[in-house]
């Protein structure tokens, strides 16, 4: 399914699908505001996430958000699917037909709709324990464990200069968590939150949306299911699953507060962030590329770090800056490794 999480809150880490490229040429223009876009994006999801989890609000049930934000990808999906066959009838066809006679590659789907289940509801307990820059900063670890599963179970040969690019990621993410940047300490509700916690979270999700990521990109290179098709199952597993969460981890939490406590104008906007997010990371590697890609991150860090000064208060320490640039810049070079320096 197409993802960017909260990072935070959703699948927010999509597996990318085949990349196609376009056969038109794309302007300049047209790639800088993909650009600008993707960075505003990543940056109002990251940040509106926070935002809803901090100061005297109500602590929405994450597991609530989720489901809604599965619900809002399935109409998507739907819609989109209905375009590629002409019509909503089309559409309700073919996935009639796939019910019958791709049954067993459709269950397939079940294990990376798990993972991005898991994912999306540990990522945004991450982002209720650390600072929105520091969690976007950490998050991408998700990039080290993509790769090395892509080598062991995809058969993907990587460059040297990705392997340094890995190893300064892994090294920047090791100096950003010694820092002593601080922020916001508590959350909605004197929730008091625990650094350590969001630490051990965003590394749990990082290894939930790279396996996702492989096992999703496994069965996309081996099955003949149309994408959008896909995203369905996915969206309906998900569902699944939080009607599972309802009738056991969540159930008391329900029965005294309701599916909807804590929601409000800020929380569905990032539902509806959450949920064109991936879709909006498909174009921009459809029309552009990794580098723009790489480009993105680090305009959505530096305007994460502007906001999360003025809005929770994050001072920023030396380790901090120096860790984050690291990342950055590991993250950069992994993308545009073969183009600067040839395979």
């Amino acid at each position: 399914m197409l993802k960017t999480m909260p990072a935070a809150t959703g699948r927010s880490a999509s597996p990318t699908p085949p990349i196609v490229k376009h056969e038109a040429a794309v302007s300049g223009g047209f790639k800088v505001f993909m650009l600008l876009l993707l960075a505003v994006q990543t940056t109002g999801m990251i940040v509106l996430t926070r935002y809803a989890r901090v100061g005297e609000r109500k602590l929405f049930l994450i597991f609530s958000m989720v489901c809604c934000t599965e619900f809002c990808k399935l109409c998507f999906s739907v819609l989109l699917l209905s375009r590629e066959k002409g019509s909503l009838l089309g559409a309700l066809e073919t996935i009639q037909t796939s019910l019958r006679q791709e049954r067993n590659e459709s269950m397939k789907l079940l294990v990376p709709a798990a993972l991005y289940y898991f994912q999306n509801n540990v990522l945004v307990f991450a982002i209720t324990n650390l600072d929105a820059v520091m969690y976007q900063i950490l998050y991408q670890s998700k990039l080290l464990v993509t790769a090395v599963l892509s080598v062991l179970f995809l058969s993907r040969k990587l460059s040297t200069p990705q392997w340094l690019s890995l190893f300064g990621l892994m090294l920047g993410i090791v100096v950003v968590n010694l820092s002593t940047a601080k922020g916001t300490s508590r959350a909605g509700e004197g929730y008091k939150q625990n650094a350590t916690l969001g630490f051990v979270a965003v590394i749990c999700g990082s290894f939930s949306s790279g396996l996702a990521a492989v096992s999703f990109e496994k069965l996309v290179k081996n099955g003949q299911q149309s994408l959008w098709l896909r995203n369905i199952y996915l969206s309906v597993f998900s569902l699944a699953f939080g009607a599972l969460t309802a009738c056991t981890t969540a159930r008391q939490d329900l029965a005294e507060k309701g599916f909807f406590y804590g929601f409000d104008g800020v929380v569905v906007c990032v539902i509806l962030i959450n949920s064109i997010g991936g879709m909006l990371v498909a174009l921009v590697v459809k029309y552009a590329d990794n580098i723009l890609k790489g480009f993105a991150t680090g305009i959505s860090a530096l305007l994460s770090t502007v906001v999360s000064v003025y809005m929770f208060g994050f001072i920023p320490d030396v380790r901090f800056c120096a860790g984050a640039l690291l990342v950055l810049v590991a993250t950069f070079t992994y993308g545009s490794a073969e183009k600067l320096w040839g395979k």
